[in-house]
């Protein structure tokens, strides 16, 4: 059994927002850490969801995040145990959603 919950926090800043996993499961396997979440959307990022999802290993500040969809930060994300682990990803509030509007419409026209 797994639960996952979303959160999206507001900055002060009027730039990026920060969106929040945390997956909680009671039947992780032993061994599992949070290497095995940061190896996902990185792959993620340069597949089927290129240009969509992104992905980061740097020290970045909230400015850096301006202009894109949804960037996954590997250094926020953390592992308490094998069952519990927090994902972070940041997104440009306007860009974002704008980005994907015209992505969708695109598709659909």
């Amino acid at each position: 059994m797994s639960l996952i919950e979303k959160y999206y926090h507001q900055n002060p800043l009027p730039y990026c927002l920060i969106v929040t996993f945390r997956s909680v499961s009671k039947s992780a396997k032993k061994g599992s850490s949070v290497i095995c979440h940061r190896v996902s959307p990185r792959e993620e990022s340069e597949g089927k969801l290129k240009g969509i999802l992104g992905y980061t290993d740097e020290d970045l500040v909230s400015t850096d995040f301006v202009g894109d969809s949804s960037i996954f930060d590997a250094k926020a994300g953390i592992a308490l145990n094998n069952n519990f682990v927090k994902l972070i990803s940041w997104y440009d509030n306007e860009w974002g959603y704008s980005s994907r509007v015209v992505v969708h419409m695109a598709s659909v026209a």
